[in-house]
């Protein structure tokens, strides 16, 4: 099988995905009960608790974990737009531009990095996000960047394909 052939083939199963999938929300659509005002409190309580979800990423080269404060899907949605717009055709990230996208991220979702004194230390006097790249190595940042972005109620891959079917 040529590549071309085998590329087409892979689209038309993407279709036929695509087009059971739209069946299957047009079904559940048809079968759905209108929302109450119980369902819409309890939603909005789940809300509030993904809100102040707090996860814990583990540091292999440190041996110790970080607490980190899951972030607002506004925060969220702010690095995937900043890192998509650094990509080519082909859909490669530029690594310098994902680094300082995510690095504010992490600053803002660790709130002990937020700690003056541990600032004082790392002799940080501009930004103050700049602690992220004093304390933690390239890997670690991407590390704790994904774990952060896997844990929001945000999924990359899911907002890429509701996108594209617009």
């Amino acid at each position: 099988m040529s590549k071309k052939e085998y590329r087409k083939k892979l689209l038309e199963e993407k279709k036929q995905k695509l087009e059971q999938k739209k069946k299957e929300l047009e079904e559940k659509k048809k079968n759905a009960k209108e929302f109450s005002i119980e369902d819409l409190i309890a939603k909005k309580l789940r809300k509030d608790e993904r809100k102040n979800k707090v996860i814990e990423v583990y540091s292999e080269e440190a041996d110790r974990k970080l607490k980190v404060k899951m972030p607002s899907d506004k925060a969220v949605l702010k690095v995937i737009n900043a890192i998509a717009n650094t990509a080519d055709e082909d859909g490669n990230v530029d690594l310098e531009a994902f680094t300082e996208a995510v690095t504010p991220l992490i600053y803002n979702c660790c709130p002990k990095l937020h700690d003056k004194e541990l600032q004082k230390a790392c002799e940080i006097e501009g930004d103050c996000w700049d602690v992220v790249e004093v304390i933690f190595n390239w890997d670690e940042r991407v590390g704790i960047a994904q774990e952060i972005l896997n844990n929001s109620s945000v999924n990359p891959q899911e907002l890429d394909e509701d996108i594209k079917n617009l």
